[in-house]
């Protein structure tokens, strides 16, 4: 027990010492799926593929470099759903799942679905980020999650620690929503706008005192992290009161519900406990009643 706390404190130490570091260069993998179209010619659905990763990989997100086996393995699933003259209607999947100290488990952090993501792109076309620019569509797009999931990696190692992270998400959300050349919609644009206002500070305590206390503590001591996970969620219903069916709770059991489910929702839990949570996620998050039964 001694020897796991130390080591969860040296990590943090590290985190903190550089916390662009840690979550600041990731090693990305871009999926195109174009099964839904005809399309003979794949070239420019594989170049487009490579630039996009060639990217989000070589473009530097923070001031610090950090050793490639600690960057952040972000995966992005496109579906093409239309494409025509360079012009591209996608679904996008994107999800980023968390190291857990200790532990060869991943837990999940982020897990975006996005089904209006529409872009132009010329075989060949660099790109490239500039934040004080007006990017392309399809620069602007995979920045924006790319910074949120910086953002959310930072915060469940350091309360408030992805503040520097959303605050550039905002900054790319705010110019693409007041072009109305793209006129970013509202529900892709809460997540940073959501996560940089005070009244989710209590959001952003609850996701730090999840993953570090809980996620991370469960290889040592399985009782107490799943205690942490079990207060941190009890929470979430006053923070459901204040905001409503905010943006920013569905993000959560959007990823987490698989694994929230798994922990909880088994004959191991006790009765008492099981019961008031189950209430809880049933008025918070309705969407997933199926997951809150010891019948999964």
């Amino acid at each position: 027990m001694r020897g796991n706390l130390f080591g969860r404190l040296i990590l943090l130490f590290l985190f903190i010492q550089g916390q662009a570091s840690i979550a600041q260069q990731i090693n990305a993998e871009v999926f195109l799926n174009t099964d839904q179209i005809n399309q003979t010619n794949i070239q420019q659905f594989q170049n487009l593929q490579s630039s996009l990763q060639s990217f989000l990989n070589s473009t530097s997100w923070s001031s610090e470099v950090y050793p490639e086996q600690s960057r952040l393995n972000i995966r992005y699933y496109f579906i093409v759903n239309a494409y025509e003259n360079d012009t591209y209607q996608c679904t996008l999947q994107m999800s980023y799942n968390r190291p857990v100290y200790n532990t060869s488990y991943q837990s999940p952090l982020l897990l975006i679905n996005d089904p209006s993501v529409n872009f132009k792109y010329e075989m060949g076309t660099p790109l490239a980020l500039n934040l004080n620019a007006l990017n392309s569509n399809l620069v602007s797009l995979v920045s924006y999650y790319t910074f949120l999931a910086l953002g959310f990696h930072a915060d469940s190692f350091a309360l408030n620690g992805g503040s520097t992270y959303f605050e550039s998400a905002n900054q790319i959300a705010v110019q693409m929503s007041s072009n109305t050349a793209f006129s970013w919609p509202k529900s892709r644009t809460d997540y940073a706008n959501d996560i940089l206002n005070n009244a989710f500070d209590n959001f952003r305590r609850l996701y730090y005192e999840y993953h570090i206390n809980g996620i991370d503590v469960l290889e040592a001591d399985f009782e107490q992290g799943q205690s942490s996970i079990y207060e941190s969620l009890l929470s979430i219903e006053n923070l459901s009161r204040q905001r409503g069916n905010a943006v920013l709770l569905r993000m959560l059991f959007d990823a987490k519900s698989d694994e929230i489910s798994a922990l909880f929702f088994n004959d191991k839990t006790e009765p008492q406990k099981l019961e008031r949570l189950t209430k809880i996620l049933n008025k918070v998050a309705p969407y997933y009643t199926s997951k809150w039964t010891t019948s999964n």
